[in-house]
């Protein structure tokens, strides 16, 4: 994932050439909701270690990528494998 390691610019540039090579549904599952080794989607990783700029991107992304329902079910309220959703990592 280019969050947390290759900052804004190489998260542009992953998001362009993702729209041009992949189909929505492959950007959705392998991108915005993928899930690292301790089941956290790139949303998550975002809220804990990157900045607002980055977590801004990414919201708008899935805002044009997400249905309301995957947006709502996956992305906001979707946990990781301890349980936490975004919400419960922004307060630790």
């Amino acid at each position: 994932m280019a969050v947390g390691y290759g900052g804004l610019e190489m998260l542009e540039k992953t998001w362009q050439w993702a729209n041009e090579k992949l189909t929505t549904e492959e950007i959705n599952n392998n991108l915005l909701l993928a899930t690292d080794n301790k089941g956290r989607i790139v949303f998550y990783i975002a809220a804990v270690f990157d900045g607002l700029e980055i977590l801004h991107m990414l919201w708008e992304w899935a805002n044009e990528k997400l249905t309301t329902e995957g947006i709502n079910n996956k992305l906001l309220l979707g946990t990781d494998d301890g349980g936490r959703t975004v919400f419960i990592w922004q307060t630790l």
